[in-house]
């Protein structure tokens, strides 16, 4: 047996030698983590007031999204803080808004939405308005603004948004809701029977509103409006609608209500049969949201004079702002914000930052559950080794001889390929041959038994070729010559260019856009429209 001296030597050489590791680990972890950690001494409550001025007053939005997802990560790292995952609900939520009208990539802005309210319902009932009112409006933005039934999805947003601001009393963020609820049964794009909205009218007029709220004015206003409306009464609307825009309070979204006015004035003289001042009024609203930049109502308004021209039988006129609306829409859906190289490195980084901030939090965590545990066995751990230690040297000599024999006797020995050379490059030829063609590449019959066929070998000398040339499977290859030539595609607007992304995806043989999209950005490590941005360029 050894000494005690020696049991106590080793005992302290390996706690001293655990314990340095622990400091070590977690600068490696602070390491890469510096990307946020220079923000690590501003509050959450200060980043997250910086990024809603900029958001209300015209700043940087690429400055706003970073300041929030800052917040968010604090969350991400300690998910146990419940003020943190108050604070990380409300960067969500404007991260949504930022996502939707701001970038307009409509996915991502339901991803953080969704988040947001997934924290709130637990931990901040005063956020569910402000979220409630946000995907409502994304429901409405993200349709293909022709379909009534899914713009009526967004109803149930705007009443739980307005029963839940009514409950804590939140008068500015109900009246919006009630608002958006009220132009939801007017107008143009009018998804939701006024009648049914009978019992949101009625709670709304008994709630103990302050007179003193600017909103107030323009919501009564909009109840007449939607009763004259229902009652065909379009020139009591049209008297109403002038009330209402002098009741339009002074806001960041102010523009959007006086558009909003400008369609319901536009539809009531379509209904009173004055067409001509209908289209008079919108080309007056269009030239206000293009001066103002506000993409997605200079699309509903080239709808809407669309529909106008239609309507008094201007084929030619109609057929004008059709292509005016198409355009616009695409614009609006394909060429979004994100598109310049500077947003695209802020998004990388920030996904990057994300994934190793989500990866050390776990790593963090697993690690102080398995410190104490690693302690207690420590010292079986020693007792082990003090154990081995007293083994025979011959025998541990003998040990090792064994363990080097097993060793080579195991050792995987270098795979050389069972084909022929020259038969391969045959078959390797023929693919490339079959591969080359865009009609077989892209056919939506292309499989390994048609490669086979094709190149008149069996399927299992194909697979075999394929893989000792180019290390890949044959769906792994077919998806990179198809995204190879859906580059080509897009990089030909002489041919192609009448496609839209979707349609050359599917043109190459991918079913699905998220398919396409996915695959697309795993081989050339960009999306397709930043693709065709960089090409342009």
């Amino acid at each position: 047996m050894l000494p005690y001296k020696v049991y106590r030597l080793l005992l302290i050489i390996y706690i001293v030698l655990f314990g340095s590791a622990l400091p070590l680990q977690a600068a490696r972890q602070n390491e890469k983590r510096d990307y946020f950690d220079r923000w690590s001494a501003v509050p959450s409550k200060e980043l997250s007031n910086r990024a809603v001025n900029l958001i209300m007053n015209g700043g940087s939005i690429d400055s706003a999204f970073f300041f929030l997802n800052v917040v968010y990560n604090r969350y991400v790292i300690d998910a146990d803080d419940r003020q943190k995952q108050i604070d990380a609900a409300r960067a969500l939520n404007n991260m949504g808004y930022i996502m939707s009208f701001e970038f307009f990539d409509y996915e991502r802005a339901y991803t953080y939405l969704s988040k947001a309210l997934e924290l709130s319902t637990t931990n901040d009932g005063e956020l569910l308005p402000y979220i409630y009112v946000n995907l409502g409006n994304l429901k409405l933005t993200q349709t293909e603004y022709v379909n009534p039934e899914s713009m009526a999805e967004a109803l149930p947003y705007y009443k739980k948004g307005f029963y839940a601001a009514a409950n804590t009393r939140q008068w500015d963020i109900m009246l919006i809701n009630f608002c958006n609820m009220m132009w939801m049964s007017v107008g143009f794009d009018a998804c939701v029977d006024y009648r049914s909205l009978a019992k949101e009218i009625a709670y709304f007029g008994r709630l103990p509103i302050p007179s003193t709220n600017d909103n107030l004015p323009l919501a009564q206003q909009l109840v007449r409006i939607c009763q004259s409306v229902s009652n065909g009464k379009f020139d009591e609307a049209l008297s109403l609608a002038d009330k209402a825009l002098a009741a339009i309070p002074p806001s960041p979204d102010s523009l959007r209500y006086v558009a909003s006015v400008y369609s319901l004035q536009a539809f009531c003289l379509m209904k009173t049969g004055r067409s001509e001042e209908a289209i008079t009024k919108l080309k007056r609203l269009l030239q206000l949201v293009k001066d103002n930049g506000i993409k997605d109502l200079e699309t509903e308004t080239y709808r809407y004079l669309m529909m106008a021209c239609k309507e008094m039988s201007y084929s030619q006129r109609a057929k004008d702002y059709e292509y005016l609306y198409l355009k616009s829409k695409d614009s609006l859906l394909f060429g979004n914000k994100l598109a310049s190289m500077e947003r695209i490195r802020l998004m990388q980084r920030l996904s990057v930052a994300n994934r190793e901030v989500a990866a050390s939090a776990q790593r963090m965590r697993r690690m102080r559950m398995g410190v104490a545990i690693v302690l207690l066995f420590a010292i079986s751990v020693i007792g082990f080794s003090v154990a081995l230690l007293r083994r025979n040297r011959l025998l541990r000599e003998s040990y090792h001889k064994l363990y080097q024999t097993m060793q080579e006797t195991i050792a995987p020995k270098p795979k050389k390929s069972q084909m022929n050379p020259r038969l391969r490059a045959d078959i390797v030829g023929r693919i490339e041959s079959v591969l080359s063609n865009p009609d077989e590449l892209c056919s939506e019959d292309m499989s390994l038994g048609r490669m086979a066929e094709l190149t008149d070998v069996s399927q299992k000398l194909v697979s075999q070729a394929i893989n000792e040339q180019w290390q890949k499977s044959f769906p792994q290859l077919l998806a990179e010559y198809r995204i190879r030539e859906a580059c080509r595609r897009m990089q030909d607007p002489e041919h192609y260019s009448h496609m839209t992304i979707e349609g050359i995806g599917q043109s190459v043989g991918f079913h699905t856009r998220s398919n396409f999209f996915a695959t697309f950005k795993r081989i050339t490590g960009l999306k397709p429209t930043e693709y065709i941005k960089e090409s342009q360029r």
